[in-house]
């Protein structure tokens, strides 16, 4: 159990680019997809910037920054825990997507070195006008703020998967193992809760709980009020994927080779799915059908109440971005980087397109356009329903 532990360890940080030994010289990238927020495209680059990107100057070809374009770099304080090649501020990592609630961005990062990790709430308003981050006095703050750290040890650990934001809170695991509720507009802890295996997905709330999964095959649900543990379902292998609740139903995938729906209320198992290969993203649920990515190339339909598979579609490459609707269509992007557009009721493949360039993050729709961030660091926009590629932006700084 150890030594396979150890192996998905190792697998999981090449596929993420997350480096775990320190100084390599390389710097690792990171996967960040695509949020939408007043017509805004909020994504990390891999370079270590949150990007605010105009879909309509995109597709004018307009020079960056146009209207309500910024670029903000994450950048992390060399006070504490620096490897012998770590400079006095070393640029931080975005592995998860961006939040955005109530006008403000919420993003976890890590210093790929350390493995140290931090929240940043940015104000866009701010960020257009290229003030130096933080500026406190307009609600930007960080999590650990300055003063509690620079002790010599780890006081928050990397944080790979996304912020999820409910009410006023903001929820976040991180890789030592907590899970930290955060108030949203001052930036101070709530409460915390500690497992024992790291934490490399997103949480999911609904009402008054929290669901999180970890490397040891824990799935928990945690009371929003105070995090205190309302039940645990120990899957046999590691979780790596987010899970997602509907209605009465928490789904997540294994490495295990299995999709699992759980109790919300009770924590018990009611299905399972048997893949060809690990679980990796987040599944997607859509009225009776959940839709979910596999590595053995596929994405199956599953109907929600029963577990029993209503057809599947073979991309011929592993598909590790989870599949997003734009109507009745279902949009599957593979880490080849051939984008395939299905009809969802059938699985049958209506077109197919091609990027080029490998796809890792994940896929994201927004009136009917999908747009992919490719591992060459740029922002692809497509139209399903046509199979055009509508304009690409790199999100790299020499780029602008």
């Amino acid at each position: 159990m150890k030594r396979g532990k150890i192996l998905f360890v190792l697998i999981l940080s090449c596929l993420l680019g997350l480096s775990v030994f320190g100084c390599t010289g390389a710097r690792p990238q990171g996967w960040s997809g695509a949020v939408a927020y007043n017509d805004i495209l909020y994504i990390g680059s891999m370079d270590g910037n949150i990007v605010a990107v105009n879909p309509s100057a995109r597709s004018q070809g307009l020079s960056f920054p146009a209207e309500g374009e910024w670029a903000c770099p994450v950048k992390f304080s060399g006070s504490r825990g620096q490897t012998a090649c770590a400079s006095a501020v070393a640029q931080g990592n975005i592995y998860g997507t961006p939040s955005v609630a109530e006008d403000f961005v919420y993003v976890g990062v890590c210093d790929s070195k350390t493995l140290e990790g931090k929240v940043f709430a940015i104000n866009p308003s701010i960020r257009i006008r290229g003030i130096d981050f933080p500026v406190w006095t307009e609600g930007e703050w960080i999590y650990p703020p300055p003063q509690i750290s620079g002790t010599g040890r780890t006081q928050f650990g990397a944080v790979v998967g996304t912020p999820v934001i409910a009410g006023d809170t903001v929820y976040v695991g991180t890789s030592e193992g907590k899970v930290y509720a955060l108030d949203a507009e001052k930036g101070y802890c709530k409460w915390q809760f500690e497992l024992e295996g790291k934490i490399w997905v997103s949480p999911a709330v609904k009402d008054d709980i929290v669901c999180i999964g970890n490397f040891d095959g824990e799935l928990c649900a945690l009371s929003t009020q105070d995090g205190h543990l309302l039940w645990k379902f120990e899957a046999p292998a590691a979780i790596a994927s987010s899970p997602v609740i509907c209605d009465d139903c928490v789904f997540f995938g294994s490495f295990d080779r299995c999709l699992y729906a759980i109790d919300v209320d009770s924590g018990e198992e009611k299905w399972k799915f048997q893949g060809g290969n690990w679980f990796w993203t987040c599944p997607l649920v859509d009225g009776d059908t959940v839709y979910a990515s596999c590595l053995d190339h596929k994405v199956y339909a599953i109907e929600v109440k029963t577990g029993k598979e209503l057809w599947q579609f073979d991309a011929g490459d592993p598909v590790v971005s989870a599949p997003v609707l734009v109507g009745d269509l279902l949009v599957v992007a593979s880490q080849s980087g051939e984008v395939h557009v299905l009809k969802a009721g059938s699985g049958e493949c209506e077109r197919s397109m091609s990027l080029g360039i490998p796809v890792l993050a994940p896929i994201y729709a927004r009136e009917g356009i999908v747009y992919a961030h490719a591992k060459d660091d740029s922002l692809y926009a497509t139209r399903p329903q046509t199979g055009e590629i509508v304009w690409k932006f790199s999100l790299a700084k020499r780029g602008w």
